[in-house]
């Protein structure tokens, strides 16, 4: 095999890698845009909770959680199923190293969120379970709904509920094209005592721990989708951003192979005219004899 050869087969395997980068960052920005129509109408879903228990609190605030005394039981990871994601999941790890260094005490067990960060922690003891994470925005629910059901099983082991203070969250979310993690509590922005905004309480259909309750559950998988259309959206983001690079430094590669190729091709090409005119003088000189 000549080397303009194994060029040209090394042209070709960059090409198909090429179009399978091609498809992968085709199908981020599909997900980033039914994402985006999630995150709005979440958006609306969150307000509303909200403002419902801004009214409801006024009234009949929540007991005390004394979530300053009590440290995390489980911390909930979030990172990503898939790669080409840059330092996603690695960012979620330093978070958890923050806290770590704040909080030495603190010794939370693990649940991971995400088949790339799971690896990342293969063999770290705090870790008690590990959840696959969604490839497409319909995978979400079902992720969900495995994530809670986990922490339900690690709370009661540690004779406690998911209504709980002592559980966290930490998660990607990008903000003026930056990728930021953030940690959530639950329960911590409805731990206030609003000032009443009218001067009679809001009128139940049941009583105000039955609705209470309610509340909770809504707020609860409300601030779950939040958190996970957030993730996603900044996966896939970051999926498009870095993809767009190593398809421009594919695109570089090639072009530069592409080069040597004419070239050696010209110099084949200059190589057969030189021995055309060395056999074309012979003759010409062996006729003349």
């Amino acid at each position: 095999m000549t080397k303009r050869t194994k060029l040209k087969e090394h042209v070709h395997t960059l090409e198909e890698i090429g179009h399978i980068m091609t498809a992968m960052k085709n199908l981020s920005f599909i997900e980033l845009g039914k994402i985006t129509q999630c995150l709005s109408m979440q958006d609306n879903v969150i307000k509303t909770i909200r403002e419902v228990s801004h009214d409801f609190l006024s009234f009949y605030p929540m007991p005390p959680m004394n979530q300053q005394e009590n440290p995390p039981l489980v911390s909930i990871l979030i990172g990503s199923e898939r790669g080409f994601c840059g330092s996603f999941n690695d960012n979620v790890l330093h978070q958890l190293d923050a806290h770590n260094e704040q909080h030495s005490e603190w010794e939370p067990a693990l649940v991971l969120v995400g088949h790339k960060l799971a690896l990342k922690m293969a063999n770290d003891s705090r870790v008690m379970a590990t959840i696959d994470g969604p490839n497409a925005i319909e995978e979400i629910p079902a992720v969900i709904s495995n994530v809670l059901h986990t922490l339900e099983r690690a709370l009661l082991q540690r004779n406690k509920t998911w209504h709980s203070w002592q559980w966290t969250v930490l998660f990607n979310e990008e903000e003026h094209n930056q990728i930021q993690v953030k940690t959530w509590q639950p329960f911590k922005e409805l731990d206030i005592s609003p000032a009443p905004p009218f001067s009679v309480p809001p009128v139940l259909n049941g009583s105000k721990d039955q609705f209470f309750a309610d509340l909770v559950e809504h707020y609860l998988l409300a601030m779950c989708y939040a958190i996970f259309y957030q993730s996603f959206f900044a996966e896939n983001h970051q999926r498009l951003f870095h993809l767009n690079q190593a398809l421009d430094r594919l695109e570089n590669k090639k072009n530069a192979l592409n080069h040597r190729l004419n070239l050696m091709r010209q110099e084949e090409i200059t190589e057969e005219i030189q021995n055309i005119l060395q056999s074309a003088q012979a003759i010409i000189g062996h006729e003349f004899t």
